[in-house]
């Protein structure tokens, strides 16, 4: 059973979370009014294909905890780049070249962006 967040507070939960497992340049795209399948993207850099299957391990049990469920994986066969689906909010997960080559950011340059600060 999914504990009821608004979309915004799952979204502060989830960079949280990342920054928890040492993600970097870690920002939102709200994609609501351009793309009809998510609210928003999150999007971070990790260092390593090691870290990235943390963070996706982490963000898979983590869920139990906090009620953020997440609906499916994709990228565990490479960990280039990952995405974990929770519905309104999708987060990609990159290596630094991957994230650069895929380039969301630019891609999707019409949706309000949002930076996350690490706060501890």
């Amino acid at each position: 059973m999914e504990t009821k967040y608004t979309t915004e507070e799952k979204l502060d939960i989830l960079a949280k979370r990342l920054f928890e497992k040492l993600a970097k340049d870690v920002v939102s795209l709200e994609v609501s009014k351009l793309f009809y399948l998510t609210d928003y993207f999150l999007i971070g850099t990790v260092e390593s294909s090691t870290q990235m299957k943390a963070i996706i391990d982490y963000l898979r049990m983590d869920g139990k905890e906090t009620g953020i469920q997440y609906k499916h994986v994709e990228g565990l066969e490479s960990l280039k780049w990952a995405l974990v689906d929770f519905g309104d909010i999708v987060v990609h997960l990159f290596l630094s070249a991957e994230r650069e080559l895929y380039d969301l950011e630019g891609l999707w340059f019409q949706a309000d962006k949002k930076e996350f600060k690490d706060e501890n």
